[in-house]
This record gives C-alpha cells, sequence and structure tokens, in this order.
C-alpha cells in the first residue's frame, strides 16, 4: 500500500482524479488531497506568508525528511493543468489572474523537484486528461515501483 499526495493549483482536477482514483482502486491506498508540507511551500510564496528568523528552506527539509523516513511509500501526483485551464475552470471562485496562476504553478514546478532532490518519487499527470486514463497511468506506475522493490528485495 502507498500513501498518494495528489497536489497542483487550484482548478487543475486533482479533486476529480483522486475521487476517481479512490473509486477505482476501492480505497486500498491512503490517499490525500493536498498535503501541507507540498502546499505551504507554494502558498506562502504566493501569499508572502513567511516566518521571519526562520529558515524557510530548512523546514521544508525536515518535514521531506519526515515524509520519507517514516513511510518509505510515500508518492505525490502532481497534477499540471494549465494556468488558463485553471482559470476558466475556477473562475467564479477565485480572485486568482492568469498570472497568479503561473506564478502558482512556478512554485509548484520548484517543489516538485525538492521533492525529487529527497528522492520522494513524483509523477506529473495532465490535469487536462480524462481522470480514468490519469488513473490507469497512476496505478501503471505504483505497480512498476512495487515490482521493483520486490525484486529489489526493499
Amino acid at each position: 500500500m502507498k500513501s498518494i499526495i495528489f497536489e497542483g493549483l487550484d482548478g487543475s482536477g486533482k479533486t476529480t482524479l483522486f475521487k476517481e482514483f479512490e473509486k477505482r482502486n476501492s480505497h486500498y491506498h491512503a490517499c490525500f488531497d493536498r498535503f501541507p508540507t507540498i502546499s505551504s511551500y507554494v502558498y506562502d510564496r504566493f501569499f508572502h506568508r513567511f516566518q521571519y528568523g526562520f529558515e524557510r528552506m530548512w523546514w521544508l527539509d525536515s518535514l521531506l525528511l519526515g515524509m520519507r523516513g517514516t513511510n518509505s511509500n510515500v508518492v505525490v501526483v502532481h497534477v499540471d493543468t494549465a494556468p488558463l485551464t485553471c482559470l476558466e475552470r475556477r473562475d467564479d471562485e477565485e480572485d486568482y489572474t492568469l498570472d497568479d496562476y503561473e506564478e502558482q504553478r512556478g512554485y509548484y514546478v520548484d517543489v516538485m523537484n525538492i521533492l525529487r532532490k529527497w528522492k520522494i518519487p513524483v509523477l506529473v499527470v495532465n490535469g487536462e486528461r480524462d481522470p480514468i486514463w490519469n488513473t490507469t497511468i497512476i496505478n501503471q506506475w505504483i505497480f512498476q515501483m512495487s515490482a521493483e522493490e520486490f525484486t529489489n528485495g526493499v
């Protein structure tokens, strides 16, 4: 069983994908629609919510180390959707502009690279694709990782 974190912009399709994935997998995996360690990296920067006098990267690194150390079965699915699509999907709910979505997307790219640095597996899926298609891709990815872990005795 894996702990799967679904992350992405508001309107990216992560909640829709999360629900489809859980339905098709009979809730076998522990799934999270966003995770504070990742989301706070993005939105603290976007909203300029920094803790002064406290090194944010050390804070993030310590949380990521905890994620990796306590559960080597943590994986992240980054639902990467074009900012314009997110804006159109959420137009009636958010006060974000296209520039806001593009800035947030840049922060997501940054944090996904940090996760990879910490050897936390990240799969990027296109949130504009059918959730059933993306669920199939995620299941194949997880199966491949599990097979490699079994083969290597991990």
